[in-house]
């Protein structure tokens, strides 16, 4: 949720876009399909999941919609282990300290999804360039169902900076689009591409698999729709409670101040696994713990050339979060 991953856009496209049709996600309706959109937009209401399924069902019961304005607050909090650096006698600790802000509005025969975001890093270690890292972001996404195909589209601007750097010289945008397609009310399969400008590198392109797939009445490989949202595999406890296991794979790049390193980029990149559990109430309170392990590798680029790289030994790490919609 919080724009600091792989993409900032890449968790609202997979929360959004692979929820098409009349089936898919991990919370349960009325005791059958799971509902496939509650969870990710935090609509609470049971009229306003209808957003996502038939065009028979959306049709009828769209008007009965009356909350033009939803929204949602979330705070996460993650802590790693000390982990030693591969290459140097050293170890690095990593802690990170989120809050996001989203708003969705229902209209356009789609779904708007507008959020802002922020999160404070610390590195510690002797050999660090710095030990905070500020991010911040902003971004739309738009979401139209259909009875077969859906489609989305996303733009965000985000900015990451280190302890003193120029917060008019850390942003980067991404944008993307993509589809959806409905094999049945238990199977979704899309496509989408992301594209986005380094700060101190050229575009990148990055194709995003999509799939969607009840495999039980409470099982779902797909989008896991944890703080963080990524593929994986949910299941359903009870209306109220989830456990989860999902790829925890995310990149941040934080601008470094002039005067330590001019013209460069701090790029922090995670691959791992994540386990946790999700409970949500029905006031719209919504409280998640996990845990895991990951890889980490460290970059620096300077005028669009890696000068240094490091890779750090697996780390574990446990985090919470904490959200509300009303």
């Amino acid at each position: 949720m919080i724009m600091h991953h792989a993409s900032a856009s890449i968790p609202v496209l997979l929360t959004l876009a692979t929820t098409a049709s009349a089936g898919g996600g991990h919370v349960k309706s009325d005791g059958a399909s799971p509902a496939p959109l509650e969870s990710e937009l935090s609509l609470d209401s049971d009229s306003a999941l209808a957003l996502i399924g038939t065009d028979e069902a959306v049709a009828p019961r769209t008007r009965v919609v009356q909350q033009p304005k939803l929204w949602n607050v979330t705070v996460k909090a993650t802590s790693y282990a000390s982990a030693d650096f591969a290459d140097i006698d050293d170890e690095l600790e990593v802690s990170r300290l989120g809050v996001d802000v989203g708003h969705t509005l229902l209209g356009q025969g789609g779904v708007w999804s507008l959020r802002i975001g922020g999160e404070q890093s610390k590195y510690e270690t002797s050999n660090a360039v710095f030990d905070d890292a500020d991010e911040f972001g902003f971004g739309a996404t738009y979401f139209r169902p259909g009875s077969s195909w859906s489609w989305f589209a996303t733009l965000n601007a985000n900015s990451g900076t280190s302890e003193g750097a120029d917060f008019g010289e850390s942003f980067y945008f991404e944008g993307g689009a993509g589809f959806v397609y409905a094999f049945s009310k238990d199977l979704q399969l899309g496509l989408g591409i992301v594209g986005r400008n380094e700060l101190e590198d050229d575009v990148s392109f990055s194709p995003i698999p999509m799939i969607e797939w009840a495999i039980t009445e409470h099982g779902h490989i797909g989008t896991v729709r944890s703080s963080d949202p990524s593929l994986g595999f949910t299941y359903n406890f009870t209306d109220h409670c989830d456990g989860y296991i999902q790829l925890q794979m995310q990149q941040r790049q934080y601008r470094v101040d002039d005067d330590v390193l001019a013209h460069a980029a701090f790029i922090d990149e995670e691959t791992g696994v994540r386990i946790g559990g999700i409970y949500r109430s029905d006031a719209g309170l919504q409280a998640e713990l996990f845990l895991g392990a990951t890889d980490r590798r460290l970059s620096i680029d300077v005028d669009g050339d890696e000068i240094a790289d490091e890779d750090i030994d697996t780390a574990g790490f446990v985090g919470a979060s904490l959200s509300f919609a009303f």
